[in-house]
């Protein structure tokens, strides 16, 4: 065997391996720069994301639960001009990423409401129970963040910020994975009776979202 084609699947191999432990790319703001662990951002709908009629995203109430006045859920707010309520984006303890600083695409995060709760309550985002009624998983505060370096927070306080759309627009949508091969996309539920939009687990129509600096 000639020398170069004996090199040439060493090299494929090398350039396999270099690929596979690439880390993804960052997770990208409004003006197309990096998105960084806990800083504070505005999550708003993006201006493509036609379907989708109402401004950034807040606390509010669950009315119809039984101690409403210290269970509060992810909304989306019904001001189309209303940025909401900013967050701060933690990366989950032992993630191995290069610069600790952005947030990767694709990768287990906390999301915090920078909010204080008189019911003394994280506003940490977390999965809430299964909804009977509504049939659906709905998005809630109470999450937990890692407390100790090297501690993951519970899967159910997890989510991940993943690419949509096109190369030159800076789309996102946030997924909640409860394993590596399954995740669920988190869109907008409508409340027939009230009007008010919960972020849910969804199987289709997914909030597309673009973070602005707050």
């Amino acid at each position: 065997m000639k020398p170069a084609a004996a090199f040439l699947p060493a090299l494929i191999l090398l350039s396999t391996l270099a690929s596979a432990a690439s880390p993804p790319p960052p997770v990208l703001d409004a003006r197309g720069h990096p998105v960084h662990s806990g800083t504070l951002y505005n999550i708003l709908p993006a201006a493509a994301a036609a379907a989708h009629h109402g401004g950034g995203l807040t606390l509010d109430v669950i009315a119809n639960h039984s101690h409403a006045a210290c269970k509060l859920g992810v909304f989306q707010d019904g001001n189309p001009s209303s940025p909401g309520l900013p967050v701060k984006i933690f990366l989950a303890a032992g993630e191995e990423v290069r610069g600790p600083s952005s947030v990767p695409t694709a990768t287990d995060v906390n999301i915090q409401f920078a909010a204080s709760s008189t019911c003394a309550r994280s506003t940490v985002w977390k999965l809430g129970r299964f909804d009977r009624d509504a049939r659906k998983w709905f998005v809630v505060d109470g999450g937990e963040r890692a407390s100790t370096p090297g501690r993951r927070p519970p899967p159910e306080s997890l989510f991940k910020i993943v690419k949509e759309g096109k190369n030159h627009q800076v789309l996102f949508k946030i997924v909640f994975c409860p394993s590596a091969a399954a995740c669920k996309d988190v869109g907008i539920f409508v409340d027939g009776k009230t009007g008010y939009r919960r972020l849910a687990l969804v199987d289709h129509g997914p909030l597309l979202v673009q973070f602005k600096k707050a």
